[in-house]
């Protein structure tokens, strides 16, 4: 039996060294998913809590049980390996009986989670707030069970993606079907971007930022085409959170004043790759398996992108390519309101953000008019999506991409 003091002295060790030892690399605090087949770096590691957490494999682990899983050990095997690997001495509990016995577990259930892993846990196991997002109705929380911090306003909200998370909505099966994926690639982008879904079937957009903090959201209806609902409108998951999430007392749990800004749909994908932007949310799922070299995110609407909204991506040190992808109209309204926008950023923020003109150069008058996005027009093409190579290294769907306003 290990001593309480050894125990401790392994649970300080920093979790990315234990990665390093494990032959894991992280850059930037994240990395590829050794438990999976992993091509994005899907695995995001948090210094302040020791922890990390893959959001493919939806498990979190701190330095032990990454090593426990890592290498099928228990939780002592797993302490003296650590030990060994980082020359750390093991000193072993001498003392005997049940009274060694419950200080030790004591100590280690003590030691095990951060305050925010165990509000996490108590957040994901309260299945009827769970089921706020998801089937926009649950039982009220206990005045008790949260507070209002921000710290856990997030973990409860994060809870909420987690249970939410499913493909039984109109957008994936509609994205089947219609042939956009196969039911192998829409897993794989439901479950990196965690698609939630509603009783009604509906599809929730969650958007978390870089810091994996859950700041807003869409529910949409989508048809069998894979197009929106034009009769059922969509919601925002701001307001389910303020109108649905209710105290013992039937006061609203979160004040009416509470509301994250919204961010790019799929920031906490965020890498030191090529991003690359478009409006609609379908648009960024589906490039994401069509054309995996890139990180895609969306604005979620034509007048969303701001430069407040591209700031979370500048990265001084080791800046990283960014091209948007305006979808098309007949005057060119969306192409030019993006233009000024990334005009704006290089002034404003120090970075150059690269605008494509695919679509005004190829679309036909009748797509302008159907205002079709990239994925629009690659799906009525005649020939398949092919990759060829752009400045930014951006695969385009229909033939050789050319950028506008590049870079002296």
């Amino acid at each position: 039996m290990l001593s309480t003091i050894t125990i401790s002295n392994i649970r300080d060790i920093p979790i990315e060294d234990i990665a390093s030892d494990l032959d894991i690399t992280v850059r930037n605090h994240k990395s590829l998913c050794p438990f999976h087949d992993d091509h994005h770096p899907s695995m995001k590691f948090w210094p302040s809590s020791n922890t990390c957490r893959c959001f493919v494999c939806n498990e979190t682990w701190n330095n032990i049980s990454l090593v426990m899983r890592h290498k099928n050990m228990n939780f002592l095997e797993a302490c003296r390996w650590i030990g060994n690997a980082r020359n750390i001495f093991i000193e072993e509990d001498t003392r005997r009986g049940a009274e060694a016995t419950r200080t030790t577990k004591r100590s280690a259930e003590a030691t095990r989670t951060t305050k925010r892993s165990a509000e996490a846990r108590e957040g994901i196991r309260s299945s009827a707030e769970a089921r706020v997002m998801a089937q926009a109705r649950s039982k009220p929380p206990s005045p008790n069970t949260y507070h209002l911090t921000p710290n856990t306003i997030d973990t409860l909200a994060f809870g909420l993606v987690e249970a939410s998370q499913s493909m039984a909505n109109s957008f994936c099966k509609a994205a089947v079907e219609s042939g956009y994926l196969t039911a192998e690639q829409m897993q794989r982008a439901a479950n990196r971007y965690h698609l939630g879904s509603t009783k009604a079937g509906d599809v929730i957009f969650w958007q978390i930022d870089e810091r994996q903090r859950v700041r807003e959201g869409k529910i949409m209806a989508y048809e069998n085409d894979c197009h929106r609902s034009r009769v059922r409108k969509p919601m925002t998951v701001s307001w389910l959170m303020k109108h649905r999430m209710k105290d013992a007392d039937g006061k609203p749990l979160l004040p009416d004043t509470w509301r994250y800004a919204p961010c790019l749909f799929g920031l906490h994908l965020l890498s030191t790759g090529t991003v690359a932007i478009v409006e609609s949310e379908k648009t960024a799922i589906i490039c994401s398996e069509w054309f995996p070299e890139c990180t895609w995110m969306a604005t979620g609407g034509m007048g969303n992108l701001s430069v407040e909204m591209l700031r979370p991506l500048v990265d001084t040190t080791n800046p990283r390519p960014i091209i948007v992808f305006p979808d098309t109209d007949p005057e060119g309204k969306t192409y030019q309101k993006w233009k000024a926008v990334c005009e704006q950023a290089k002034e404003v923020l120090g970075q150059y953000v690269m605008i494509s003109d695919l679509l005004e150069r190829m679309a036909s008058k009748e797509e302008k008019e159907r205002k079709v996005d990239v994925v629009d027009a690659a799906a009525h093409s005649n020939t398949q999506p092919r990759p060829l190579t752009c400045p930014t290294g951006i695969l385009s769907p229909r033939g050789e991409e050319k950028v506008s306003n590049d870079r002296p």
